[in-house]
C-alpha cells in the first residue's frame, strides 16, 4: 500500500478548520482544491509546500532565525528542558476548556512547533493546533518533524484566520500583535502569553553580560490591551549536558554576539518564566 504523502496528509488535516480560514489578500472565504491548494472566492492561491505546511506571506520575509537555530531549539525542547512549563500551560487550558467541541489553538510565533506538539498530545484530542510564524525556516522543521498540527507561514500582522475564530491563543517568547489577536478572538476566548522571568537562563545571562531581565514593561504593554486574569510563574533548574548546552547557545538571541568558544559549560540552567492568562 503507497504511503500517504506529507502534503496530502496536511491537506486532509486542514480541511478539518478550513472554515475559519481568510484570505489574507482580500479577506474572502478559502476552500482547498485537488488537496494542493488554498483558493480563496477572489481566485488567490496558497500552495501547499510538499513537506506539508502552506505559506501565506505574499512575499517572503527573511528573518534572523536560522534553520540550525530551530533545529536546536527543537532538540532542547525535545530533551525535556521546558517540560515544566508544558505541565503549566497543560494545566492552565485544561482548567480553563469548557465546550464539548474541540478548541482551536493558535500558537502565534511557533518557531518549530515543539511547545504546540507537546501540549496537544497531552490535550489528547480535545484541540485543533495551528503553529504560525513569519519564518519559513521554523515552519519548515516544524512540518518535517510533527504531523497533528497544521503549519502555516504567516504575519502576525495579517493572521489567515476568520474574526473570532480562536479559542485559545498561545503566544510564547515571542512578539505579539494584539490588534490581530483580538480580531481572531471571540468573547470566550483566552491570550496565553509567555515571557521571560528575571532569573530565565540567569547563567548564560551572567557570562555574556546582560543585565538582570524584567518584564514589567511587557505586562504593562499587555495589559493595555487585554484583561490580565492569572500570572502562573514556573521555575526550576534542569540539568543539560554537553551538547544540550551547545544547542541553547545556538537557539538563544542571548549570545549570538559572544564566541561559543569563550562560554563556560553550565550543568544546570535556570529555567524562569510567567504564564500570563488573559481575556479580551
Amino acid at each position: 500500500m503507497r504511503k500517504e504523502s506529507k502534503k496530502s496528509f496536511a491537506a486532509r488535516t486542514i480541511s478539518g478548520v478550513i472554515s475559519i480560514f481568510k484570505c489574507p489578500v482580500c479577506g474572502s472565504e478559502m476552500k482547498i482544491e485537488d488537496l494542493s491548494k488554498l483558493v480563496c472566492e477572489e481566485n488567490h492561491q496558497f500552495d501547499l509546500a510538499k513537506q506539508g505546511y502552506l505559506h501565506m506571506v505574499q512575499q517572503h520575509k527573511k528573518t534572523k532565525y536560522s534553520k540550525e537555530l530551530f533545529e536546536s531549539r527543537q532538540d532542547i525542547c525535545q530533551s525535556g528542558f521546558y517540560d515544566g512549563l508544558i505541565d503549566g500551560l497543560h494545566e492552565v487550558i485544561y482548567k480553563l476548556q469548557n465546550s464539548k467541541q474541540p478548541s482551536v489553538i493558535l500558537d502565534a510565533g511557533t518557531g518549530e512547533g515543539s511547545h504546540l506538539v507537546r501540549l496537544s498530545d497531552q490535550l489528547n484530542e480535545e484541540v485543533k493546533p495551528i503553529g504560525m510564524d513569519i519564518a519559513k525556516e521554523g515552519i519548515q522543521v516544524a512540518a518535517r518533524s510533527y504531523t497533528q498540527a497544521t503549519w502555516i507561514v504567516a504575519d502576525l500582522a495579517n493572521i489567515p484566520l476568520q474574526p473570532h475564530s480562536v479559542d485559545f491563543l498561545l503566544n510564547i517568547l515571542s512578539p505579539a500583535n494584539y490588534d490581530e489577536f483580538k480580531r481572531v478572538m471571540n468573547e470566550e476566548s483566552n491570550l496565553i502569553k509567555v515571557v521571560p522571568g528575571e532569573k530565565y537562563l540567569e547563567e548564560l545571562r551572567a557570562q555574556v553580560g546582560h543585565d538582570a531581565y524584567s518584564n514589567e514593561k511587557t505586562v504593562d504593554h499587555l495589559s493595555e490591551h487585554f484583561t490580565l486574569i492569572e500570572r502562573k510563574t514556573v521555575h526550576y533548574k534542569a540539568e543539560i549536558n554537553p551538547q544540550m548546552f551547545e544547542n541553547l547557545i545556538k537557539m538563544t538571541p542571548l549570545t549570538w554576539n559572544t564566541d561559543p568558544a569563550d562560554l563556560k559549560y553550565c550543568e544546570r540552567i535556570t529555567v524562569h518564566l510567567e504564564i500570563l492568562v488573559c481575556k479580551k
